[in-house]
C-alpha cells in the first residue's frame, strides 16, 4: 500500500511539474485558460451533420403548391356538385331554333 500511494504522489509531482513547465509560455496560458472554460458537464462535442436545408425546402415548396391547386380545384367541385347538381339530358322544345354555332359540322 505504501508503494501505491508513493506512485500516487509521485505522479501528482511530475503532472504538476509538466504542467508547469508547460504554462511557462504565455502562449500555452491562453490555450490552458480557454481549455478550462467547457464547463464539465458531459462531452462537448458538435455534432456536424448534413444540412437538410434544400430537402425541407424543396419539401415546404411542393407542398405550398399542390395546395395552391388542389384547394380551388376542390372549393370548386363541391360549388358545382353542391348548388348546380349533376348535370341532366332534356327533351328539345319545339319551337326551338338552333344558333349557327350549334350545328354539326
Amino acid at each position: 500500500m505504501t508503494v501505491l500511494s508513493t506512485l500516487c504522489n509521485f505522479s501528482r509531482i511530475s503532472s504538476f511539474a509538466v504542467r508547469k513547465a508547460f504554462l511557462n509560455n504565455k502562449r500555452n496560458e491562453i490555450i490552458q485558460a480557454i481549455r478550462k472554460m467547457s464547463g464539465g458537464h458531459g462531452d462537448r462535442t458538435m455534432h456536424i451533420t448534413p444540412s437538410r436545408f434544400q430537402y425541407t425546402k424543396f419539401k415546404d415548396d411542393l407542398h405550398f403548391y399542390i395546395t395552391l391547386g388542389v384547394v380551388p380545384i376542390v372549393l370548386l367541385i363541391l360549388y358545382v356538385n353542391i348548388f348546380i347538381g349533376p348535370a341532366t339530358l332534356s327533351e328539345i322544345p319545339e319551337d326551338y331554333e338552333p344558333k349557327h354555332w350549334e350545328y354539326y359540322k
